[in-house]
């Protein structure tokens, strides 16, 4: 340890400390005692993957409880997607890494992945490893892999434009406060429906992160009776907080309001950042979301507990009387109730040795967005004679129809919840080449809805 601290940086942090005594080690006794050090330091949250963040703020890190993966002495196999949220009918590319910690060669090593139902591999997309297709089964054989060796491929599948997740309810914050009710449990700084900073549209609700104790409410009035084969509740948020100090929550009723239960092991994705001081609500062990999240998260709670339930749904905030933050809080925007439907499924690995590590992917899977999409029947343009371009574009589209046109294109950009953004009207004629001012359209991932006399059609268009 003594030697530790000569190697550490100055002002150290948690994270600090715990790389200055593994190098210690590695210099002193060549390292013989690393996987042993790790397992000290993961038991008290100093894991692989946490993170210190500012050292000279001992409550914004992340805490893990993880040895260092090759301390764990097995082959293994680990899952991941480009987009874990799509619309019906992305194409997604799976990434699958298959690592050899063992001390000993693993031989004849073979993956195989079953797609589940609505899921199709894409010929020819198979990058790193050759595949065998027979179905839905995808199978790759890697051969040998000596110790420590990692084995990286790709490949990807389309989804089923016809499945998605049902709309059950939502509420983008454009249309007033109608749906939801405000309690000021103690302080003054309400919850207020804003143009500052909303994730669509116009508005979103904020709460600022006062410097004086405050306990703020925002409930949706009506009850929600919860059915599906998955209902979810799915809010886009951002937060910038006293780190530990002021934070946000999600509370359910299911008395009418009469008692509200905190639900931390519901959500199934983008959960609470960790433990909120005890003083801010003066309640013991709670979890809430503070610190910066940098950007809007979309969070799902499994509302499947509930199924059969009539429940009501509210946000709280609350902060301490120690530490503000200028321009600090929480907004929330698109709030939505839906019955989720995802694709998730497992992928294993075998070897001669009999090793059988299997995956699946994180946080619940894929998710299918929800919202406003176009039956495909409706579809009935061919997208052959329609070009979109640039595509992702900054502020201006470019639309070239193909062939013979006439009348007039009647031109929408949505939001993927069915907000209408910009309108166009333009005449066509043979070859007509039609430009789309976007200049001012927030980032993100919109839905251009073109009508002409012979039919209409979708396209998907991404505005950075």
């Amino acid at each position: 340890v003594t030697d530790a601290m000569k190697l550490q940086a100055c002002s150290p942090g948690f994270i600090d400390g715990r790389d200055a005594i593994l190098m210690a080690d590695s210099l002193a006794y060549d390292g013989i005692h690393q996987c042993l050090l790790w397992e000290v330091f993961a038991r008290r949250g100093l894991g692989y993957y946490a993170q210190q963040n500012s050292r000279y703020n001992r409550n914004d890190g992340f805490e893990d409880f993880t040895v260092k993966p090759s301390c764990i002495t097995e082959l293994k196999i680990a899952k991941s997607v480009d987009q874990p949220l799509i619309l019906p009918g992305d194409d997604v590319t799976v990434y699958l890494t298959v690592t050899n910690d063992k001390l000993e060669d693993a031989t004849n090593v073979v993956v195989t992945d079953q797609l589940p139902d609505g899921l199709t591999y894409l010929p020819g997309s198979a990058q790193g490893a050759d595949v065998a297709v027979m179905g839905n089964t995808l199978t790759f054989g890697l051969g040998d892999l000596i110790p420590g060796e990692v084995h990286t491929f790709q490949y990807q599948v389309s989804s089923d434009p016809l499945r998605f997740s049902a709309q059950q309810f939502f509420d983008g914050m454009e249309d007033g406060d109608g749906n939801w009710t405000f309690a000021n449990l103690q302080g003054i700084n309400i919850w207020d429906l804003t143009t500052n900073n909303p994730y669509e549209g116009d508005f979103a609700w904020y709460v600022p992160n006062a410097d004086t104790q405050n306990d703020q409410v925002l409930e949706l009035i009506e009850p929600f009776t919860v059915n599906g084969d998955h209902p979810v509740f799915r809010f886009y948020h951002r937060y910038q907080t006293s780190p530990g100090e002021a934070g946000g929550l999600v509370q359910i009723s299911t008395d009418g309001g009469a008692t509200w239960s905190f639900v931390p092991e519901q959500f199934i994705r983008n959960g609470y950042r960790g433990r909120l001081s005890y003083f801010t609500f003066t309640i013991p062990g709670l979890d809430a979301f503070w610190g910066d999240s940098n950007s809007y998260l979309d969070s799902y709670i499994d509302l499947t507990p509930y199924l059969g339930q009539t429940i009501n749904l509210r946000f709280r905030f609350g902060s301490d009387d120690q530490v503000g933050l200028f321009g600090g809080g929480w907004y929330v925007d698109n709030v939505e109730i839906m019955d989720l439907y995802s694709y998730q499924w497992e992928t294993c690995a075998t070897s001669s040795e009999g090793d059988t590590p299997c995956a699946i992917l994180p946080e619940g899977g894929i998710f299918v967005e929800s919202g406003m999409f176009s039956p495909a029947e409706d579809l009935t343009l061919d997208p052959a004679r329609i070009k979109v371009y640039p595509n992702p574009t900054r502020d201006r589209l470019n639309l070239r129809f193909t062939g013979q046109w006439s009348g007039q294109a009647q031109l929408q950009l949505h939001t993927l919840h069915g907000v209408r953004v910009r309108t166009w009207q333009q005449a066509l004629s043979e070859n007509a080449l039609l430009e789309l001012d976007v200049d001012g359209v927030p980032p993100g991932l919109y839905l251009l809805e073109i009508r002409t006399p012979e039919g209409q059609h979708v396209s998907k268009v991404t505005v950075q």
